[in-house]
């Protein structure tokens, strides 16, 4: 059923609410269940279709194909050295508050400590 489930449960609550119960209803639904993705997977099927019935030579080709292998691996090397940066930026901040801690916990063990004895 899928995203068809959601439709007919609300079609179904709505005829019981105006047949049972007697009341007008208003029933408003907005489609928009077209995913980015398929507009995007739809879209690249286009592209390859146009390039494929181009018939680029060969070399044409293999030019085409290392420069978008070359523009992925710079694409996952920039999002590598981000996430790292991210991993290093929330160790530091994570190593801030540990020290914090500490500093409040040898505060309150230092205040309390006569309170003990």
């Amino acid at each position: 059923m899928g995203h068809a489930c959601a439709y007919l449960t609300l079609d179904i609550l709505r005829r019981i609410v105006e047949e049972y119960f007697h009341y007008d209803v208003i029933y408003q639904v907005n489609i928009t269940d077209i995913d980015d993705k398929i507009i995007l997977r739809a879209r690249h099927n286009h592209l390859i279709q146009q390039y494929r019935d181009a018939k680029h030579p060969l070399e044409k080709v293999f030019a085409d194909a290392t420069a978008a292998v070359e523009a992925t691996v710079q694409t996952l090397l920039k999002k590598a050295a981000d996430l790292q940066q991210q991993t290093t930026l929330s160790g530091s901040a994570e190593e801030e508050r540990k020290e914090q801690l500490n500093k409040q916990s040898g505060n309150w063990n230092s205040q309390n400590k006569h309170k003990r004895n």
